[in-house]
């Protein structure tokens, strides 16, 4: 095993190889001449995330996804259009529960400041190499986002955006199974904002958003399927 080989550089080889037809267990054998036997499966599995990734994303293969962190990444060109519509409202931008860093790395794109917050320290470690995957201007703070003092470690953003996490297995999606709580989100982040968009569950009413939360409701599909749900508030929001 060489010490400078690294699982960073085992998950391109594998991508490729992936990418190229090698079956799994020849790609797994070939990382352990390198890697450690955990490190070959790390390296493995972050290709196979990407492979799951390429239905939604137009180029995920430079990605980095750990397993909840592509369940709730935002594709790409969602991601895009979502930054394109948010940057018309300032120069600075929070995205406070960042996730893997994809729709923070897009906001980086369009903003003069951005900031995410992830509580995971191992996916913000995910989402400062899609910042730089995406050569994107974006800081990955670690912390919880309704702590006061991350809030004050911010300070002032212009807009705040938020996809929180859901529990994949739920019958019926409530705000109390989101978390962070978007009504929290809101009333610690939005104070002096010019704008600001959350991402909720798309099978969520419209009646039973706007009992807690008011602001323009935007359902989107993509290839087909209905899978997103912005709420835009402030001055991001059109129309009632």
């Amino acid at each position: 095993m060489s010490d400078a080989y690294t699982v960073e550089d085992g998950a391109k080889a594998a991508t490729r190889m992936i990418r190229n037809g090698v079956p799994q267990d020849e790609i797994r054998s070939l990382l352990a001449t390198e890697l450690s036997a955990d490190g070959a499966n790390q390296a493995l599995t972050f290709a196979k995330l990407r492979e799951t990734a390429a239905s939604r994303f137009e180029d995920p293969w430079d990605l980095w996804f750990d397993e909840q962190g592509l369940r709730y990444a935002t594709p790409d060109v969602v991601a895009r259009a979502r930054a394109d519509r948010l940057s018309a409202f300032g120069d600075s931008v929070c995205d406070v529960a960042c996730g893997v860093g994809i729709q923070l790395a897009f906001l980086g794109q369009v903003f003069e400041e951005a900031h995410g917050i992830e509580l995971d320290p191992d996916r913000a470690q995910l989402a400062e190499k899609n910042v730089a995957t995406l050569k994107a201007g974006a800081q990955v703070h670690v912390g919880d986002c309704l702590d006061p003092d991350m809030r004050e470690e911010i300070g002032h953003a212009d807009v705040v955006f938020c996809d929180p996490a859901r529990d994949a297995q739920a019958d019926k999606r409530i705000f109390d199974d989101l978390s962070p709580d978007p009504r929290k989100v809101l009333e610690t982040w939005t104070q002096g904002t010019q704008a600001w968009c959350l991402e909720l569950p798309p099978m969520m009413p419209p009646e039973r958003v706007h009992e807690q939360i008011q602001g323009e409701l935007v359902y989107t599909s993509l290839n087909g399927d209905l899978n997103r749900l912005a709420v835009y508030g402030g001055e991001a929001a059109e129309v009632e």
